[in-house]
């Protein structure tokens, strides 16, 4: 949530206005430069205490009540809509599956522009834990914790599409996958 801009253009209205008197010696017309002058000052105090007001308010809401404010002022986004397009990394490519395949075998097949599936799966330590498979569901590792807990928290009913960009290492070097996220509106 953006602190208001009140005070910055309070401020600004303010110094206008102070500055203004400076030219009440050369002017003929003093009394309406002075009535203009007033006008700024007064405008400036008023959005000055307004913008403080604000931004006091603002500090004193709970995480959650400034999450609630931010979608009620979040512009509608109509379903389809690609609200963020990104890429990123596969974590944890280096560990093997509980089934005991590889990670590192199944992404060695992989192609630039395969499908894959994110999908929650959640630990008591991961909570927001986001898994990364295959269409045939072979994990092939995680998206990193901040970003599945962004995803969990920002877009938790969203459709997402993830794709393969490319295939790093091979040779004496462990594979990884970089990956490109889309999120759209619903």
């Amino acid at each position: 949530m953006k602190k208001s801009k009140k005070p910055i253009v309070g401020g600004i209205l303010l110094g206008v206005g102070v500055l203004g008197f400076a030219g009440v010696a050369t002017t003929e017309n003093k009394g309406a430069l002075i009535a203009v002058c007033i006008g700024f000052i007064i405008a400036g105090v008023i959005l000055l205490y307004l913008g403080i007001k604000a931004n006091k308010k603002l500090a004193n809401l709970s995480p959650e009540e400034l999450n609630e404010l931010k979608k009620a002022q979040a512009p509608e986004i109509k379903k389809g809509t690609v609200i963020r397009d990104f890429n990123t990394k596969i974590v944890g490519v280096t560990f093997g599956n509980d089934n005991g395949s590889s990670r590192q075998a199944i992404i060695k097949t992989l192609k630039p522009g395969d499908v894959l599936v994110a999908k929650p799966v959640p630990t008591s330590e991961y909570p927001d834990a986001i898994g990364v498979f295959t269409k045939r569901g072979k994990q092939l590792g995680y998206l990193s914790a901040e970003l599945a807990a962004e995803i969990s928290r920002d877009y938790p009913n969203n459709p997402i599409k993830v794709t393969v960009n490319n295939v790093t290492g091979g040779g004496n070097y462990n594979y990884g996958c970089n990956i490109n996220i889309v999120i759209y509106g619903i």
